[in-house]
């Protein structure tokens, strides 16, 4: 009996001199992991690190993503860049690059500048722009940007053409357009008609309906139209009046058409020429410009068109022509209205409008 207790005892020492060694080495294991994770410094990438990157656009078709000063790691951990594009049914790859870093004020910046192409029609880029950090993971920030920057930074939209209402269909574009006041007056391709929203209100109306037409011009009460790029008429819009203004001759191709002040402005194409017309037809004067130009808009004492070269101005007074501007929009159509200059993109289906001050560099 007494031997028998003796071996228990003994029994029981052995457990718990191994239960102690046990403990011991798990809290040195504890105890080095513990030193370990707090000698590692907090992840240098986050969501609000890295989404300080630019993004231009540097063609009508290309955009441009590089870093920005603000983008700042305590370590290299991002060790490549790729952007991704949303092509209506998926997400593809579109480009990648390997970032260089620099060593500035303690921080790395990492330096890349990666160019996409795009479709000339798309109108706003949507995607996301993944890294790829050292430890194989990846963070992924999305990101959309408005094609409407190029050649003109501040450029801004005006109006979406999906979001006027007329016509009924989806298979249209603007010709042209003009202003008056707060009424906004365009033409539908396709031979729909001529429409006008209050972009005050949002009150619209069809003016003229299945009429094959191009340009237009408002003058108060006066709605001038072209007919086959040659001849003009004119609508009363009190009245709902038609009458015949002027028909040239069938090679002139007219290309640009202003009314103010009781003058009517008719650019010719072909010939180079601008013509002065008073609301009657009656030609008061004619002005050879000697340049294929398009669109036509009055500003203070000139006559505003573009050409391949940039934006033009055909001083009233003296008849010299300024190239005011060598960029311009991609838009034969063009109207001063208050302190923009606004324009229709045919590709990618908006209004758009620049500020003044952007586009008189000499006047």
């Amino acid at each position: 009996m007494k031997t028998t207790n003796m071996g228990f005892k003994t029994e029981n020492l052995k457990k718990l001199i191994f239960l102690v060694f046990v403990m011991m080495i798990l809290f040195d294991l504890f105890s080095s992991c513990k030193k370990e994770t707090l000698s590692v410094p907090q992840f240098p990438a986050s969501k609000e690190v890295l989404k300080n990157i630019m993004i231009s656009q540097i063609a009508y078709d290309s955009l441009r993503f590089e870093q920005s000063a603000t983008l700042k790691l305590s370590r290299q951990v991002v060790q490549r860049i790729t952007i991704f594009q949303w092509n209506q049914y998926d997400f593809q790859e579109v480009g990648s690059i390997v970032p260089n870093y620099i060593l500035y004020d303690g921080k790395f910046i990492p330096q890349f500048s990666l160019t996409i192409h795009a479709p000339e029609d798309l109108f706003i880029f949507k995607g996301w722009i993944r890294y790829t950090l050292s430890d194989s993971s990846f963070i992924d920030l999305d990101t959309s940007f408005v094609l409407c920057k190029y050649p003109f930074e501040s450029a801004e939209v005006f109006w979406l053409k999906d979001d006027l209402p007329y016509p009924k269909t989806k298979r249209w574009h603007i010709d042209d357009f003009d202003f008056e006041g707060q009424r906004f007056f365009y033409r539908s391709g396709g031979g729909y008609g001529v429409y006008e929203v209050n972009f005050i209100t949002g009150e619209s109306k069809v003016w003229i309906d299945a009429v094959s037409h191009n340009l237009i011009a408002v003058d108060d009460r006066h709605l001038f139209y072209t007919i086959s790029n040659h001849e003009i008429q004119h609508m009363d819009l009190n009245s709902g009046q038609f009458r015949d203004v002027k028909t040239f001759s069938w090679r002139t191709e007219l290309n640009g058409l202003e009314a103010s002040n009781d003058t009517l402005y008719a650019l010719d194409y072909i010939y180079g020429v601008i013509y002065l017309l008073d609301y009657d037809g009656n030609v008061l004067d004619s002005i050879k410009t000697r340049i294929a130009g398009s669109g036509l808009t009055k500003f203070k004492e000139s006559l505003i068109f573009s050409s391949r070269e940039g934006l033009h101005a055909l001083n009233l007074r003296t008849h010299q022509v300024t190239l005011i501007n060598p960029k311009r929009p991609y838009s034969y159509i063009i109207r001063i209205h208050g302190n923009y200059l606004y324009y229709y993109d045919y590709d990618k289906c908006f209004i758009g409008r620049i500020p003044l001050q952007a586009i008189f560099q000499s006047m």
